[in-house]
């Protein structure tokens, strides 16, 4: 295996960090495949976010992952909220699920809720 990362390193590229990050976690090697994946990223693949984040989801890392998926959705991926969600109810996580699914996401990456605006924000000067 390590004679073969040697050779991704070598052909460069996102598509081969993608490779061998997938190799490492298919040997059990997730925490090195990371490293890679964040090379990906480095280099301008953001789906590697995606993949990095469902792995960590596969491995039972779900605050990790959903950290990786909110990083894939700064970058611009427009499933990333979709993925966040459906983790979460896959974690038992369903009320939290359900409202990224119809809030979204706060600035700070919290997970919005309903809120009322206040009188001020209805109410039109001059009327």
């Amino acid at each position: 295996m390590d004679e073969a990362l040697t050779w991704y390193e070598r052909a460069g590229g996102t598509e081969a960090l993608r490779w061998a990050a997938e190799r490492l976690a298919a040997s059990d090697r997730l925490d090195e495949a990371l490293t890679w994946v964040e090379r990906a990223v480095d280099a301008g693949d953001i789906k590697a976010l995606e993949w990095a984040a469902e792995r960590l989801a596969e491995a039972d890392r779900l605050d990790e992952a959903l950290t990786w998926v909110e990083r894939a959705a700064d970058a611009g991926d427009a499933g990333a909220l979709r993925w966040a969600a459906h983790w979460l109810a896959g974690a038992g996580q369903l009320d939290e699920a359900e409202e990224l699914r119809r809030y979204g996401w706060e600035p700070d990456r919290s997970i919005a809720h309903v809120w009322d605006p206040p009188m001020s924000a209805l109410v039109k000067p001059g009327h």
